[in-house]
C-alpha cells in the first residue's frame, strides 16, 4: 500500500477530497502493488530452504520427484514424505541431476546436502561400487538411501550401501552367526 500512496499523492488537489474517484484510482493500483509484491518475493517461496507445503510439491515436480515414496516406511507411517524430508529428497535430486560421475564431485555435493554425515564411495572398477556412510542418520534418511532414492550412482553399476557407527573407533570384538556352517568373526585393532 506504501506504493499505492505515492501515486495518490501525485493526484491534484482539487481531485484529492473525491472518495469516489480516489478509491477508483486506488483499485487497479492495488492489484498491481499485489503483483509487485509477488514477484519480488517469488524466490523466497520457492526457495528450498524455505518453501513449505505446495510449493514444496511445485519444487518436487520441478526437479522430477514426488512426496509419495514407493515404499511403506518401517515404522508404519504414512508412505508421503513431510516437508523437511521432502525438502532432503529434493536436494539430492538436483545433486543426482548435477553430478557429473566423478568421485571428486560426489564428495562436494553430498557435503552441500547432507553436512551432517559423511559419504565414502569405493568404486571397485567391476561396474559395482560400495557407498558407505558414517554418522547419525534419521529413519526416514536411512529409508531413502535404502531404496536408492539418495545416492547418486551411474546407470548400470550395482550400488551397496552401508552404515558404518561410531562404535568403529572403540576396539570391540563381533561375531555374526549365520544359518549357514559358518561363522564370521572379526577384531578391530586400537589405531
Amino acid at each position: 500500500m506504501a506504493d499505492i500512496q505515492r501515486y495518490l499523492n501525485l493526484v491534484t488537489s482539487q481531485h484529492q477530497d473525491k472518495p469516489k474517484f480516489m478509491a477508483w484510482l486506488a483499485a487497479p493500483l492495488g492489484i498491481l502493488d499485489d503483483a509487485a509484491t509477488l514477484a519480488n518475493n517469488f524466490n523466497t517461496h520457492f526457495d528450498q530452504d524455505l518453501a513449505v507445503g505446495v510449493q514444496l510439491d511445485t519444487l518436487g515436480d520441478i526437479v522430477g520427484v514426488n512426496r509419495t515414496v514407493s515404499y511403506q516406511p518401517l515404522d508404519g507411517s504414512s508412505p508421503v514424505l513431510g516437508d523437511d524430508t521432502f525438502r532432503k529428497l529434493i536436494k539430492a535430486k538436483i545433486s543426482k541431476n548435477q553430478w557429473d560421475g566423478t568421485t571428486e564431485k560426489i564428495y562436494e555435493l553430498w557435503e552441500n546436502v547432507f553436512p551432517n554425515f559423511g559419504l565414502q564411495v569405493i568404486d571397485h572398477q567391476d561396474m559395482s561400487m560400495t557407498a558407505l556412510m558414517t554418522g547419525q542418520i534419521d529413519s526416514s534418511t536411512q529409508q531413502l538411501i535404502a531404496n536408492s532414492y539418495i545416492v547418486p550412482k551411474p546407470q548400470g553399476v550395482f550400488l551397496t550401501i552401508a552404515g558404518l557407527s561410531d562404535s568403529a573407533k572403540v576396539p570391540h570384538l563381533g561375531m555374526l552367526a549365520s544359518t549357514t556352517d559358518f561363522v564370521t568373526v572379526s577384531m578391530e585393532q586400537p589405531t
